[in-house]
């Protein structure tokens, strides 16, 4: 059906019993209703080879982490993280969004790696995001990945509505920076 209004204000109660899947593409599909969805990539080289440096080293209890600022508000609904060169490896990652030195999201979950430099795009619910304001994207990665390289101060989408502009994250202990490391894209919904 093409009206999502159709499914009432008590939508989730009567499909609760349903499928986990089924309610996820439910939800996704009722959250996205009207907004653009606009993809900010960072890096201009996505990734430095696996056999030059033997990939970005994420294990222990260190960050990386990423500030930035946008343009106009909007919601973070999705970070894209760099894998690891095994098709389908499991990576444990701690995701911490900050507004200032606030925590306003904060998830421990797991994605596959598609064994290659294509970021993984992973949820964060839908984070408000204010103008102007400092926000940051911290994880903590259990594997080797892969890592950006030649990263840009600010990214514009195409239709010239968001401009996000990125600086170094004094959380950042891994050594992710604007011009290389880990986080590579961020989505937003405006």
């Amino acid at each position: 059906a093409n009206d999502l209004d159709s499914l009432g204000e008590d939508w989730e109660e009567k499909v609760k019993k349903s499928p986990v899947l089924l309610l996820h593409i439910l939800k996704c599909l009722k959250c996205q209703k009207g907004q653009e969805v606009v993809e900010i990539v960072r890096f201009a080289e996505l990734m430095r080879s696996m056999d030059e440096d033997g990939g970005w080293s994420c294990y222990g209890p260190y960050k990386d982490a990423i500030t930035f600022q946008v343009n106009c508000a909007s919601k973070l609904s999705e970070i894209g993280l760099y894998g690891t060169e095994h098709e389908g490896e499991t990576i444990t990652v701690d995701i911490e969004v900050k507004k200032g030195e606030l925590d306003v999201f904060t998830k421990t979950t797991n994605y596959r790696s598609a064994g290659n430099n294509v970021p993984v795009k992973i949820p964060v619910d839908d984070v408000p995001i204010e103008p102007d304001t400092e926000y940051t994207v911290a994880v903590k990665i259990d594997a080797e990945t892969f890592s950006g390289d030649s990263g840009v101060k600010e990214v514009e989408s195409s239709d010239h509505k968001l401009r996000v502009r990125f600086l170094n994250s004094d959380i950042s202990e891994n050594g992710t920076k604007v011009s290389y490391g880990q986080i590579p894209t961020l989505v937003f919904k405006i």
